[in-house]
């Protein structure tokens, strides 16, 4: 050809078809016939154009994975196209041919430039970042034919009895979380097209929550990578948490109506129970005895206060194990409110079956202080017949709190394990566990509504920025924990002489 040196471009064509040999090899006579039919200027200035538009916008190859591939693919598009153009036409006879081919040759040894500058990006940013060698193994690209999401999943959920074993929910309520959470958990589709499903991230994280799976083997079941598992349950918890907490864990404003529902433990103008919970995880890098509690393990801290139902009325997360639940207690919202008076109860009101008017409070063991609105048990071994019996009186309620923790882990075997994560992704799983024990328990036997935000109670969360006061107990705690023991004890005589 006129005005192109023969042996360069021999040697150029010779190196676009080495470029190129797997992908022509594996060519079908459709993709050849496409090949054949383009128009390599136009296609070449199309790309060129989306360059300088995706550049101007701040998109760089160093960065954007995506961009780099879209090029690379589309500079290989272009290479295939001439060299299947060049092979069937042979050399030009015509001037006008000889033209063409000219300005073809042209942007085909620009994009030669740029394809191998490409190439070079693409070797030193594996070199940074840690080589990569397929964007999905090619173990996990029959996850949309042959993956655990998409064989047995819909044959699980064919029978009602398995689907609540295995996600620890109903059909329904399953699907009512799903909707949720859609629209948070939806990724967008890039050049990619193995995109994971929302139905499908919910599922891994509720496996992993129910069953308290490894990583690694349920990065198995569902043909994933284990890094993208570890991402999908962190992303998932905490979406449930911000979706699900604020229709599902609430503070009770009506305080007179929360503690009638106590008059059945025979603990009257209680509204709630308190203890702390030790959840074991994996020692963090550098923590040193932080996180190391009085059990002989590193754990992070669940503080709970439940309800007569054994429904989660306030959750506290993420103190490190080292501290006693009385310091965590003092750190949280409601603790510091009842310690520095902020906390509206009602009036003072008459205990059933007597004229005594008396608050309302909470009950914990001896780990918490006394005070006002915190009642707990009298210490020491010399204790008078009355004592003993408001400790076992305050213990049997105090006992709905150690059994909704239980109830908590054997819904979730994920805490009967040592949770292999950092503390924050530890929180956000222990998070979405108590989140989702009210949901489960609140919709079980319902429709499944929508709970109204304009009805809602509070939800309080721990603030750790703040510092709790510390003190001995109160002459007026130590008093009105007199007057109700000795109200128990009066009600406990009084109802066995009814009996008799």
């Amino acid at each position: 050809m006129a005005g192109i040196n023969t042996k360069k471009f021999q040697v150029e064509l010779n190196n676009i078809k080495f470029i190129i040999f797997d992908k022509l090899e594996e060519a079908t006579e459709e993709e050849v016939a496409v090949y054949r039919v383009c128009n390599i200027i136009t296609r070449y200035t199309a790309l060129r154009n989306i360059v300088q538009e995706k550049v101007t916008n701040g998109f760089s190859t160093e960065v954007h994975e995506d961009f780099r591939r879209f090029i690379y693919e589309d500079i290989i598009f272009i290479f295939s196209s001439f060299v299947v153009q060049w092979e069937s036409n042979g050399t030009p006879t015509s001037e006008e041919e000889t033209t063409r081919y000219q300005q073809e040759y042209k942007r085909i040894l620009h994009l030669s430039e740029v394809f191998n500058a490409l190439v070079d990006k693409g070797k030193k940013r594996a070199e940074r970042i840690g080589y990569r060698r397929y964007q999905v193994h090619p173990v996990n690209r029959s996850r949309r034919i042959h993956g655990f999401f998409e064989t047995y999943i819909p044959t699980l959920a064919e029978y009602d009895d398995k689907f609540k074993q295995f996600t620890r929910m109903s059909q329904k309520q399953f699907r009512f979380l799903l909707n949720a959470v859609r629209t948070s958990l939806q990724k967008c589709e890039t050049f990619r097209s193995d995109v994971i499903s929302p139905g499908c991230r919910l599922l891994i994280t509720l496996n992993y929550l129910s069953q308290g799976e490894d990583f690694c083997d349920l990065a198995t079941f569902y043909e994933i990578a284990p890094c993208t598992a570890r991402i999908i349950i962190k992303e998932t918890c905490e979406v449930i948490w911000v979706k699900m907490s604020h229709l599902y864990i609430q503070f009770p404003v009506d305080l007179e109506e929360e503690s009638r529902k106590w008059e059945t433990l025979n603990f009257p103008h209680c509204f709630g129970a308190v203890d702390g919970k030790h959840v074991r995880i994996e020692k963090p890098a550098n923590s040193g005895s932080e996180y190391f509690n009085y059990k002989k393990y590193f754990s992070i801290i669940l503080m709970g206060v439940c309800d007569a139902e054994k429904n989660f009325i306030y959750a506290g997360f993420g103190i490190p194990g080292s501290h006693s639940d009385a310091d965590v207690w003092r750190n949280t919202n409601i603790g510091k409110a009842l310690n520095s008076g902020q906390m509206i109860f009602p009036p003072d009101a008459p205990l059933p079956d007597s004229n005594i008017d008396f608050g309302h409070f909470l009950i914990g063991d001896n780990a918490f202080p006394l005070t006002e609105n915190f009642l707990k048990p009298y210490g020491g071994r010399n204790l008078t017949d009355e004592q003993i019996h408001f400790n076992e009186s305050l213990s049997s309620a105090r006992n709905t709190i150690e059994t909704t923790f239980g109830m908590l882990a054997n819904q979730f075997k994920v805490f009967r394990k040592e949770i292999k994560t950092a503390p924050e992704f530890a929180t956000k799983i222990v998070q979405c566990c108590v989140a989702l024990f009210n949901y489960i328990k609140k919709t079980a036997d319902a429709d499944t509504p929508r709970i109204s935000l304009e009805n809602s109670g509070r939800l309080l969360s721990i603030d750790d920025d703040c510092r709790g006061v510390s003190g001995r107990a109160a002459s007026e705690a130590i008093r009105r924990r007199d007057i109700y023991k000795d109200y128990l004890w009066t009600h406990r005589r009084r109802s066995s002489h009814r009996r008799q």
